[in-house]
């Protein structure tokens, strides 16, 4: 598989609940594979940068351009946004650039 990989896509900030809760990490709808209005699975890329990992996760809440989860990513945490929904886990990538 390929996955298109565009350094000039800004990152997505961690972002602070209004209640002073742990602060979250908000990830472009786009890598959302699949799920429901509470938990969703994402893939991200392995540490090798030749595979990716599935991942479920919480989500808390959604708006127009994200979905902000309950528990944050690392800082490390390269999510696949373009073609997400083609790949399986541990699946061989290659990056574009």
């Amino acid at each position: 598989s390929l996955i298109e990989w565009d350094n000039d896509v800004p990152d997505w900030p961690v972002l602070q609940a209004d209640s002073g809760e742990t602060a979250r990490t908000g990830i472009p709808l786009e890598a959302l594979v699949e799920g429901d209005s509470e938990a969703a699975l994402i893939f991200l890329l392995a540490d090798d940068n030749a595979r990716v990992q599935a991942r479920e996760v919480t989500v808390r809440w959604f708006d127009d351009e994200r979905a902000v989860l309950g528990e944050p990513l690392s800082e490390q945490a390269r999510v696949v946004t373009t073609g997400a929904g083609f790949l399986r886990d541990g699946e061989a990538v290659r990056i574009i650039e």
